[in-house]
């Protein structure tokens, strides 16, 4: 499996876009006696606490002593504080007061955007970024702060539009475009548009070629597109710029194990786990390949390990299920698998795995109800049917066995075991012709097919 990155920036929206005035005078005051520099500077200054923010905002305003644009600033910055402290109807109602009294002030409806950002109002959020654009077309904030919340919303290409208008009127945001260009590009990925994809992910870093996830999604779609070696020189380029980027060590180990340079693979995964010891799809990930490479002991101990992190997870008792049933440890296997289906009964493949255990143990009855469970999930499963009909054959019912061999036939004309199944069953009933033509019928599917040539051989018949 594919582990992703959450599409992080370096920097989050702020609670609170501060507004500052240059002192008593810049305001617009209707008395003789202006309010004391200090309190001034603690409503305006970026660093006041917020309840020291709200409370000398407030005696400014209480004090009827600043009018205009001035005391909109004061209401913007007492909401500003109330939004650092999430009291955001009073914020609002601040910003409201703000932009009543100065409507054509952009940054005003940025911090009331910023305000319905953190109440979930995506839409009135947006609103006010397109409001701030209006009247300050030339500032970068907004169409940063719109891009934001397009991506909230999913709205990728839109998302992308502002950033794109925000890096040509502030280079810092070159690394925000690129990474809404590497998320779109995963997004892509996902969707199998890889052509789309590296379009947008060459795009991003190009921008930015110091951006390791980039070069992580890229990766990915390389991997996708079937070319492990490519992916392998993107993963290497991300772990140059960052060593302890878990996701590179992680995606490059699914290529290397791809290629089934298992040793490898292995390396990277303890890597990822180093940095991220919590993961349980890493020791999965990892058992896996020590399966593949043959050391079921180290396989079982992985799966073990991700069972502990994630115990509610019913593919970890299937893995580990399948390794202790390898190694011959039949009844730890179906321990495991009995746990699978308690954990997902929905699932046909819990049933049919227990079933198969149930069928190596010889509770020929417990695996055929087992298999019945299956069935009635995925009826279209033709391994389900040669399963339940061996069980009935060995149960002595050779009609209900017959009747599964048929549908398995029907369901998957071209399966050899199929054949193989039904003429041992006719052959079984005494119709040697009967099963010699079911033997010659898989091979003609599978020429060589060992079943069919060994059956064909113990009733006295040549292969060919």
């Amino acid at each position: 499996m594919t582990l992703r990155s959450p599409h992080r920036r370096g920097w989050l929206l702020p609670a609170v876009m501060t507004l500052l005035a240059a002192g008593p005078a810049a305001a617009q005051s209707s008395k003789a006696n202006p309010p004391s520099e200090k309190i001034w500077q603690l409503c305006h200054a970026p660093d006041t606490a917020p309840d020291t923010r709200i409370a000398s905002c407030s005696a400014l305003i209480e004090s009827r002593l600043v009018t205009g644009r001035g005391l909109a600033e004061i209401h913007a910055n007492r909401g500003g504080g109330y939004t650092e402290k999430r009291d955001l109807a009073r914020a609002l109602k601040d910003f409201d007061a703000a932009i009543k009294l100065a409507p054509d002030y952009g940054a005003l409806y940025g911090n009331r955007g910023i305000a319905w950002f953190q109440k979930g109002d995506l839409d009135r959020a947006i609103a006010d970024f397109g409001e701030q654009i209006r009247l300050e077309p030339s500032a970068a904030v907004g169409y940063a702060r719109r891009a934001v919340m397009q991506e909230k919303r999913r709205a990728q290409d839109l998302a992308i539009d502002d950033w794109r208008r925000a890096a040509d009127l502030d280079p810092a945001n070159r690394r925000n475009l690129a990474a809404a260009l590497s998320h779109r590009g995963d997004v892509l990925t996902i969707k199998g548009e890889f052509a789309t994809a590296k379009v947008d992910l060459d795009e991003a870093i190009q921008l930015d070629p110091n951006y390791a996830i980039a070069y992580v999604n890229r990766g990915i779609l390389s991997a996708k597109s079937g070319d492990p070696d490519r992916a392998i020189l993107d993963y290497d380029r991300a772990l140059a710029l960052d060593p302890k980027l878990m996701l590179a060590w992680y995606n490059r180990a699914h290529a290397w194990k791809r290629k089934k340079d298992f040793d490898h693979a292995i390396a990277d995964f303890s890597e990822a786990l180093k940095l991220r010891p919590e993961i349980a799809i890493i020791f999965s990930a990892r058992g896996e390949t020590f399966q593949a490479k043959g050391d079921l002991a180290s396989a079982i101990s992985d799966y073990g390990e991700a069972i502990r992190l994630d115990p509610g997870k019913a593919v970890n008792y299937f893995d580990r299920g399948n390794a202790l049933r390898d190694r011959g440890d039949h009844q730890s296997a179906l321990k495991d698998f009995e746990q699978m289906v308690r954990l997902t009964p929905q699932d046909a493949r819990s049933w049919r795995s227990r079933g198969f255990m149930r069928m190596v143990t010889q509770d020929f009855r417990g695996a055929v109800d087992d298999f019945d469970q299956a069935l009635k999930i995925d009826p279209s499963n033709t391994a389900t049917y040669l399963n339940r009909g061996g069980c009935y054959d060995l149960l002595g019912d050779k009609q209900r066995a017959m009747a599964d061999f048929d549908q398995a036939i029907r369901l998957e004309p071209s399966h050899p075991l199929a054949y193989v199944s039904r003429g041992k069953l006719l052959n079984d009933n005494g119709d040697r012709g009967g099963a010699v033509d079911m033997y010659r019928k898989a091979l003609a599917l599978a020429p060589g097919f060992p079943p069919a040539v060994e059956n064909l051989q113990k009733i006295g018949e040549q292969p060919n």
